[in-house]
């Protein structure tokens, strides 16, 4: 069976966000007089650092009350400069193009935000992604299996005109 459509995640698999979360994280925990983060204490939690920032047992002891208004600064923090320090990984530019070479059609399904995501992958090679599907984009986003089935119907080509 040949396969003409491959499905990314974006942040973490294509894209190294890490810098970028890190700097937007550590502007609001800054904010409230709490300790920086290094990359090696964020890494783990990438994919639910906003849930994670009002959960007091996970921050070293700072309590509750501050890191809810960290995580309301967070979000502000990290959609003014999503993507001024993230990279593509290496040879994922050279693996898109080698795909799309082969015909197979490539799109990103994110579980964050259209917006932030089309930030994030404007760092992608022009063209070699189809379609970036962010998590707001969906009824219901991953790991719910429609959030991947829209992406694959996206990358379907149009019925011909009659």
């Amino acid at each position: 069976m040949k396969r003409t459509a491959l499905i990314f995640d974006l942040d973490g698999t294509l894209v190294d966000s890490l810098p970028d979360l890190q700097a937007a994280l550590n502007e609001a925990l800054r904010e409230i007089g709490a300790a920086p983060l290094s990359c090696a204490e964020l890494r783990p939690m990438v994919a639910t650092a906003r849930r994670r920032l009002s959960d007091a047992r996970w921050r070293r002891g700072e309590c509750r009350r501050r890191l809810a208004g960290a995580a309301q600064s967070f979000p502000r923090a990290y959609e003014a400069e999503p993507a001024l320090r993230s990279r593509l990984y290496p040879d994922v530019a050279e693996t898109l193009a080698a795909l799309q070479a082969q015909g197979i059609a490539s799109a990103s399904a994110p579980i964050s935000r259209s917006r932030d995501a089309r930030r994030t992958a404007r760092l992608r090679p022009r063209g070699r992604l189809r379609r970036v599907l962010g998590g707001d984009a969906v009824a219901e986003r991953k790991p719910h299996p429609g959030h991947l089935l829209a992406a694959i119907t996206a990358l379907a080509p149009a019925p011909p005109k009659r």
